[in-house]
């Protein structure tokens, strides 16, 4: 099957994210492995923009890859984007770790 086990396809495109998302959702470690590897920079970024702070930023982005693996099943039936589903999260887990902090920025 074209994608399996690579993140490309037979005619060298790139693995599409809902079929990385639905190869996650059967247990597939290396499509989550190449979805993190895809989005990591986004979600960090996005973490990093709204809380300054590297090792938090790093937190959220290890919480949103896995929650990911978690809800890939779920995901798969709405019609978000990979990439609007993954930064939804992030500020999910930014929003929910800011409200937990005492720290004012």
């Amino acid at each position: 099957m074209p994608g399996l086990g690579t993140n490309k396809t037979e005619w060298g495109r790139p693995t599409p994210d809902r079929t990385l998302v639905a190869r996650m959702a059967s247990g597939d470690r290396q499509a989550w492995n190449e979805l993190r590897a895809r989005y990591r920079a986004t979600v960090y970024s996005i973490a990093y923009t709204a809380l300054c702070e590297p090792e938090e930023a790093e937190a959220v982005a290890a919480r949103v890859f896995t929650e990911a693996w978690r809800g890939a099943r779920t995901f798969l039936w709405t019609h978000a984007t990979v990439s609007g589903w993954l930064t939804h999260l992030a500020r999910k887990h930014v929003g929910s770790l800011s409200r937990n902090s005492t720290t004012v920025r």
